[in-house]
């Protein structure tokens, strides 16, 4: 019997995305016949944490779910994944997970934007003038900082 035996057999089900995560980092560094299952151990994982509103776990296992795809050249999917984790992530959430999400994002550029993808620069640029917006206390903040945000940042970017 497993750690995921255990919590499902005892109805207890808020570490269920760490779990899978974990997981799926376990297959994932094993042998490649290992890496069907490390993929789905880690949408399995997105998915628990999406329904545990586990916005940092979904992230984690969004950018552990991304380098698996890379290192199989799926480069489309890693985005897909990783783009949306990323969008549903707070503003102004800075941790080593949302840095290295952002840097793999940032490899996947060009091959997504052929493929038709946005562009990680627009999709970067939008987070980075959210964390800008609202560096203190985001519920005092309105939309009105964030539009402020993006004429300053224009206003950088052309010099």
């Amino acid at each position: 019997m497993n750690a995921l035996d255990v919590q499902q057999q005892a109805g207890k089900f808020l570490h269920m995305p760490n779990l899978l995560r974990m997981k799926g980092l376990v297959l994932a560094s094993r042998s490649i016949e290992d890496h069907a299952e490390a993929e789905q151990s880690l949408l399995s994982s997105i998915d628990w944490a999406k329904r545990q509103s586990a916005t940092l776990i979904e992230l984690k296992a969004a950018k552990d779910l991304a380098e698996l795809l890379l290192k199989q050249g799926r480069m489309p999917e890693a985005y897909n994944h990783l783009s949306a984790a990323l969008d549903r992530t707070p503003a102004g959430i800075v941790c080593a997970a949302h840095k290295r999400a952002l840097q793999i994002l940032d490899r996947l550029q060009s091959g997504t934007e052929a493929v038709g993808g946005p562009s990680t620069t627009v999709r970067c640029l939008r987070r980075r003038i959210q964390v800008l917006a609202f560096p203190y206390k985001p519920q005092e903040c309105s939309w009105v900082h964030v539009v402020a945000g993006m004429v300053d940042l224009r206003r950088i970017l052309r010099t």
